[in-house]
């Protein structure tokens, strides 16, 4: 199945300041602005939408001077916009049914996600470190953790469907990702996406195969991907994560109809094999049982005194 994702540059282009409402590249950077960005998405076909999140985090806020309250807010705003766009996207589907002027948009209700977007500690640092995953020497597990967990967990209660950690340039970041997710106990999946320079290591050097090996590590990482990489090694770079046949969980992009239908069949199934199972059970214990209701009486010869057959003292043999 095919799974298109909204990535796209007129979403990247606003990231943290959509939510504050000033002005970059000549758009009006607005939360409705936003919004509809998300709906021109999935009016072209997209089924994921992500939200415009990647380079918004708690200290980069307090540097541009907001509160810490006010930034917890505006990371929350960022989920909510999505989510408000997929619901007004599913109110276009309804009334498109009697338009018959669509152009080409495609309405349609179907199951669509909405991921919450986390980039690196170098997208933070927008100093290009996101693209070599070069943190210093100093960067350790427990630095990347801590700059990342109030943020993942502000994010992941507000009601999105997934985390889409993304453009992870290194494996310490992966491993300080996938232990956030255990530790912090997340209720909803989430997706690792690494970047490549090289069409076989990530950005920083380390092997691909080791990255994905991380997502191994916990069963809420439900996805691998690429993501910010010359797209002349992205197939290569796929067929590689799938050699290494890492397990996708898919039941969290599984059509709900379909899994109606199967639910109902195996249901119908059920019904028509209880009959027979009745059956095998009443002659399993008349079986089992037999021996209570069929006794044959032998004809026996006194001896000594005594019943018994061929020497042996008795009443009765039971054929069992």
């Amino acid at each position: 199945m095919a799974i298109l994702i909204a990535m796209g540059s007129e979403s990247s282009c606003v990231q943290v300041d959509v939510l504050c409402n000033v002005v970059r590249k000549g758009h009006a950077s607005t939360p409705s602005f936003n919004k509809q960005v998300h709906i021109d998405y999935l009016e072209a076909g997209a089924d994921i939408i992500i939200t415009a999140s990647y380079q918004a985090t708690l200290q980069g806020f307090e540097n541009k001077g907001y509160s810490l309250e006010e930034s917890e807010n505006l990371l929350r705003k960022s989920v909510e916009i999505a989510l408000e766009a997929r619901k007004r996207y599913y109110s276009r589907c309804v009334e498109a049914v009697n338009d018959q002027n669509l152009d080409d948009r495609i309405l349609n209700q179907r199951p669509i996600l909405v991921a919450a977007s986390v980039g690196s500690y170098g997208a933070y640092l927008a100093d290009g470190s996101e693209y070599s995953g070069d943190y210093g020497d100093a960067m350790d597990l427990e630095f990347l953790k801590n700059f990342h967990r109030r943020r993942v967990r502000i994010l992941a209660d507000a009601g999105p469907d997934l985390i889409a950690f993304e453009t992870v340039p290194n494996k310490l970041e992966a491993q300080a990702f996938a232990q956030l997710i255990e530790e912090e106990e997340l209720n909803i999946p989430a997706w690792l996406s690494f970047n490549s320079k090289d069409g076989v290591n990530v950005v920083s050097g380390d092997s691909l195969s080791d990255c994905v090996a991380v997502a191994e590590s916990t069963n809420k990482i439900v996805a691998v991907g690429i993501n910010c990489t010359p797209h002349r090694f992205i197939s290569d770079l796929i067929l590689s994560i799938k050699k290494q046949n890492y397990r996708i969980r898919r039941d969290f992009v599984n059509d709900p109809n379909t899994l109606k239908k199967r639910l109902m069949i195996v249901g119908f199934a059920l019904l028509f094999l209880s009959s027979f199972l009745v059956i095998f059970m009443l002659v399993y214990l008349f079986l089992r049982h037999a021996e209570q209701f069929y006794i044959i009486q032998l004809q026996l010869r006194p001896v000594d005194g005594q019943i018994s057959l061929n020497g042996c003292p008795l009443m009765y043999i039971v054929i069992a």
